[in-house]
């Protein structure tokens, strides 16, 4: 795995130059209510951002950073979104050594871009910071508040409790829900994207209250299917030792075809995935083998083989992804079978790829793809 990761590292270095990173259309909101239509760097956004890098427009080069301080509003058009906010938000860490053994939060104030989930008279917001998630929640036009949610630890004389603030559970049953909402169905909601996204959408269709879902504009990666076909190169090379010489002769060069299946995840920007790759070769090739004498006496024996490969190989391996514009990337691959390679992939449909593998008769290989067809899935 560490040859892996090294080669995945070397490889990206060389070429990673080359790729640009993508500006996408947008605007920003300033403090003085000026709206800017600009051009947005889409990084992944894992983390909620405390600034943002832009340009004006595709001809200028210069880029300009905005920062939450100058900035009320930000966006990427059907994309994502994120407002700045003035909120109290739990301090208590999540981590499981360095839990609290108090139910309530530590609220400390903050000026935040949060991210907008569900957007309407009932809002979701997201914020995330390292290993901290939190959401926050606004009706109509009430302050935002957080969507309360605590692990901590329960000390007793015989043994140490975890237990959970669950207080966001309250929080929705007495600000927001529907007239034949059940306790039982919001006790059973968990505080994740999922569930508070799918009860904000509930509620908001069963007040009649017009709403924009930001989370279905977000992909959770894809899944590719591919058909793929090439020439692989055997360089034979002829050697003489002490026991024996060995000859090859006939055509270095063989063809190979087979599918493959990739994931892309929506890790970093869809930038990373694995495949899984089943592969037909046949081979066929000359060898003239001419033993030694280890007597002393001289005289040799010589075979002539007809030798052929005719088998399918699998192979399982990681990509990189360099997105060059909205048609075109390059990616770097590496295998488990010590193959290694670079490739070209245009509108996500068609790609080449050239490999080199340190194991095996196909020591290097040239190969066209096909996606014959794309899952996208949605959040």
């Amino acid at each position: 795995m560490k040859k892996l990761l090294l080669i995945l590292f070397t490889v990206q270095c060389c070429i990673q130059s080359y790729a640009q990173v993508n500006f996408e259309k947008g605007y920003f909101i300033d403090n003085n209510n000026i709206r800017t239509e600009c051009l947005i760097k889409n990084k992944d956004f894992y983390n909620s951002p405390n600034s943002f890098e832009y340009k004006l427009n595709q001809e200028k080069s210069i880029v300009m950073v905005g920062d939450v301080k100058d900035i009320k509003e930000v966006g990427i058009i059907n994309a994502i979104k994120f407002e700045r906010h003035v909120v109290k938000m739990d301090m208590s860490s999540t981590n499981l050594n360095k839990l609290s053994e108090k139910s309530e939060p530590e609220w400390k104030e903050r000026t935040l871009f949060l991210r907008v989930l569900i957007e309407g008279e009932a809002t979701l917001y997201e914020f995330k910071e390292e290993n901290n998630k939190r959401y926050f929640y606004k009706l109509s036009d009430k302050p935002v508040e957080q969507l309360i949610y605590k692990k901590y630890f329960v000390l007793n004389f015989s043994y140490t409790k975890l237990a959970i603030n669950n207080d966001f559970q309250k929080q929705l049953w007495v600000n927001m829900r529907c007239e034949n909402e059940s306790m039982e169905k919001i006790m059973k909601l968990q505080y994740n994207k999922k569930d508070l996204s799918d009860y904000f959408v509930k509620y908001n269709n069963c007040k009649n209250l017009g709403y924009t879902n930001y989370v279905g504009k977000t992909t959770t990666g894809s899944i590719n299917f591919k058909l793929k076909g090439g020439i692989n190169a055997s360089p034979n090379e002829n050697y003489d030792n002490q026991k024996q010489k060995v000859e090859y002769f006939g055509n270095k060069f063989f063809p190979k075809y087979g599918a493959e299946i990739e994931y892309v995840s929506p890790f970093n920007r869809n930038k990373w995935a694995i495949y899984l790759e089943l592969t037909h070769h046949t081979y066929k090739y000359k060898s003239t083998v001419t033993e030694h004498s280890s007597s002393g006496v001289l005289f040799e024996n010589t075979y002539k083989y007809d030798s052929s490969v005719n088998q399918f190989l699998p192979n399982i391996g990681l990509r990189h992804y360099m997105y060059l514009n909205n048609n075109s990337s390059v990616f770097i691959g590496a295998s488990l079978f010590s193959s290694y390679g670079v490739g070209y992939s245009y509108q996500k449909k068609f790609n080449i790829e050239f490999r080199r593998s340190s194991i095996g008769f196909a020591k290097y290989s040239a190969i066209l793809g096909y996606t014959l067809f794309n899952n996208n899935k949605q959040k």
